[in-house]
């Protein structure tokens, strides 16, 4: 039933999105192409795999949406982003969507379609400043899987080049480095005696989420690693092997 809903969802929002991409496009057409670089060379640019973990260029960020499924025509909402080693500079905007946010993610999130309207940024002018903000960083979220995919989703529907960024999975990396504990956000804050502080909002949780990373980097320094690119790999194999 959950699946008919969501279909029947997608279906009656794809003509608005449809003339939504059609009015952006014709009336920003240096901007689309501006992104459309953006994206290009910053899935060229290396970050550092050789630094210690504790001194990597990390941009953590965070995503709230309508939904949980991109490829049926969930939005992001809103998109929040820190960086681990210089968190007193932050991103965060609002993102304007065709479709109208639910109720359930109203009472979520705080965010009502009043808001999304007068503040939020049509997604290409979001990306855009996104990718400046964490150009040449990792990206990492919890679980990035998530956040991603979004991203990347949202690009096709843009006919976008796609986003590939170098990613650092901070519950992945908390399963490695803590495999008896609650890897979740909210086990991890527990698990660390951190403050806790409101959630599902998008800047608040990359913040949140940047001082448990920060907290797993230092241990997997002491741990004996001693290159991000190490961790990274590290974290992706212990992904996979969770999946078979």
């Amino acid at each position: 039933m959950m699946w008919f809903r969501a279909l029947r969802s997608t279906a009656s929002s794809v003509r608005p999105f449809l003339a939504h991409r059609r009015e952006w496009v014709h009336a920003n057409p240096e901007t689309m192409k501006k992104v459309k670089d953006t994206i290009l060379r910053f899935n060229q640019i290396l970050p550092d795999f050789t630094a210690p973990p504790s001194e990597a260029d990390i941009v953590v960020f965070d995503v709230e949406t309508t939904g949980f499924y991109p490829f049926l025509g969930d939005d992001i909402i809103s998109i929040g982003a820190v960086p681990v080693r210089k968190p007193q500079h932050s991103f965060y905007e609002l993102v304007r969507t065709a479709r109208s946010i639910p109720e359930p993610i109203i009472e979520l999130t705080g965010i009502d379609n009043n808001m999304m309207n007068a503040e939020g940024k049509a997604f290409p002018d979001m990306l855009l400043e996104f990718l400046t903000f964490a150009e040449g960083s990792f990206l990492s979220a919890h679980p990035a899987s998530f956040d991603v995919r979004f991203l990347q989703v949202l690009c096709r529907r843009w006919r976008l080049p796609v986003v590939r960024p170098y990613v650092l999975d901070s519950f992945h990396t908390a399963r490695l480095l803590y495999p008896d504990a609650d890897a979740s956000l909210d086990g991890l804050i527990q698990h660390f005696h951190m403050p806790v502080i409101r959630r599902h909002h998008a800047l608040n949780d990359a913040i949140i989420t940047a001082e448990v990373l920060e907290k797993l980097l230092y241990r997997a320094e002491n741990a004996g690693c001693h290159s991000i690119g190490t961790l990274v790999h590290e974290t992706m194999m212990k992904k996979k092997r969770r999946r078979r």
